[in-house]
């Protein structure tokens, strides 16, 4: 019978009481403080946790240091990677979402696969609710250049967008329009709605139901193909005096319903809840400094025209010959001719005020040049 191996090592133990045996120590400084805090731990046991490690103090060019500052991490987080090295159990039940992230960026600083699959193994299982939305989304945002890390976190966002788009909406009243937040609930809006035109639908069901009314009941449409293009009409009746409609035409009939349903989102939320739309007052003031300066220059005055793309306000000025159009599309329509006229004065405008001065210069030295005629006449 073969003897069994009951030698066993706890490296666990050497986690809590390292002192005696460390070989190498992290260093941590606060910089609002100026409080400084040490991790100490085993070159050899990082080493075969981390390839990364293994090459730090056992490479070609390792690290002669045995104190090693940290500036790329907090003390928490580097604390918890080397307890998973140490195969010390932890849960992260409770643990900040931002702390999660810091502790994914050193997994991957430290080439530690199976412990990022894990951390987005967690996000992804994870259930949020309203209030954890927009913390969960800036995290994601933050950490952008952990691709798949802040896709997981986006992903948990989107499915909570997709299941609740009532509460969604109750967010949106709650939120400054045209704030971080507005924008953020905005992309994941967009993040839902690329799958499929029936999350662009569960917007429009949203509002419905804050009036009181069934999409099924409010909405009724129709596709047909022609020239190469699906053409979506598109009717939502709110009331006996009330209803909204859209007609528009895309390369497939998921894309020419989903603007459809956008366009009749923008009608409805323009019509019944106002209060949500804040105009930016310095870009609307743009299309007043136009017509000023088309006054004071004795330019023509400005015509301006627009449209709906998507169910938001797209623009264009025409002064004279000369034009521009709005580069984006805007839920307010002041908003839309302000971007418009903001363009052609960055265009136009020195232009027409460089020629407006060398005409009152012109005219000045003709009425200089009369002045000084008719006193070489009195003179005679």
């Amino acid at each position: 019978m073969a003897t069994p191996n009951i030698q066993t090592v706890d490296l666990t133990q050497f986690r809590e009481s390292p002192s005696l045996t460390s070989d190498v120590s992290f260093i941590f400084k606060d910089q609002t403080t100026g409080q400084v805090r040490e991790l100490l731990a085993h070159k050899f046991v990082l080493g075969v946790g981390s390839e990364v490690f293994m090459a730090q103090f056992y490479g070609t060019f390792k690290e002669k240091r045995d104190a090693i500052p940290i500036e790329d991490s907090s003390y928490s987080a580097f604390k918890l990677l080397l307890d998973i090295l140490y195969n010390r159990n932890f849960s992260l039940k409770g643990v900040e979402l931002k702390l999660i992230a810091e502790l994914y960026y050193l997994a991957d600083k430290y080439l530690m696969g199976k412990v990022q699959d894990t951390l987005v193994a967690e996000i992804s299982s994870k259930k949020i609710n309203s209030e954890e939305l927009l913390v969960v989304a800036k995290v994601a945002e933050e950490n952008l250049h952990l691709e798949k890390f802040s896709s997981s976190l986006y992903m948990t966002c989107v499915k909570f967008v997709k299941e609740n788009m009532g509460k969604v909406l109750e967010i949106f009243d709650e939120e400054e329009a045209g704030g971080e937040n507005s924008i953020l609930l905005h992309k994941l809006m967009a993040k839902a709605s690329s799958n499929g035109h029936h999350r662009e639908t569960e917007v429009l069901r949203g509002y419905l139901e804050k009036l009181g009314l069934k999409y099924n009941d409010a909405v009724t449409r129709s596709c047909r193909s022609t020239k190469g293009m699906v053409i979506c009409e598109m009717t939502c009746k709110v009331d006996t005096k009330t209803s909204f409609n859209a007609k528009l035409a895309r390369p497939s009939r998921d894309a020419a319903i989903i603007a459809a349903v956008r366009e009749i989102i923008g009608k409805v939320g323009r019509k019944f809840f106002p209060g949500n739309l804040e105009c930016d007052k310095e870009l609307c003031d743009q299309k007043q400094a136009l017509m000023d300066l088309c006054k004071l220059t004795n330019m023509p005055e400005p015509f301006f025209s627009s449209w709906l793309d998507s169910g938001l306000y797209c623009a264009r000025v025409k002064v004279g010959e000369e034009e521009a159009t709005g580069s984006e599309a805007y839920r307010i329509l002041a908003e839309a001719e302000g971007s418009a006229a903001k363009l052609w004065l960055s265009m136009f405008g020195d232009i027409v005020k460089s020629e407006s001065k060398k005409v009152f210069l012109e005219s000045k030295r003709r009425r200089k040049r009369v002045s000084s005629f008719f006193c070489s006449l009195d003179n005679k």
